[in-house]
């Protein structure tokens, strides 16, 4: 699974995973988002995540 060169805003989880593996997160920009921005959760693993521009979540 990938996500890359992605906007992701006003919404309640900016990019939260549960139990992902082999995931890529890149070159996103994850901004305003009601709770996290970048939240991998319980069971995530094998995760990159690079080169991304997070701001403004509460």
């Amino acid at each position: 699974m990938i996500a890359v060169y992605h906007d992701i805003h006003h919404v309640y989880f900016g990019l939260y995973t549960f139990g992902v593996g082999h995931m890529i997160i890149e070159n996103n920009i994850i901004r305003d988002s009601g709770h996290y921005g970048l939240d991998p959760h319980t069971g995530t693993h094998d995760m990159i995540i690079k080169d991304n521009i997070v701001y403004d979540n509460n």
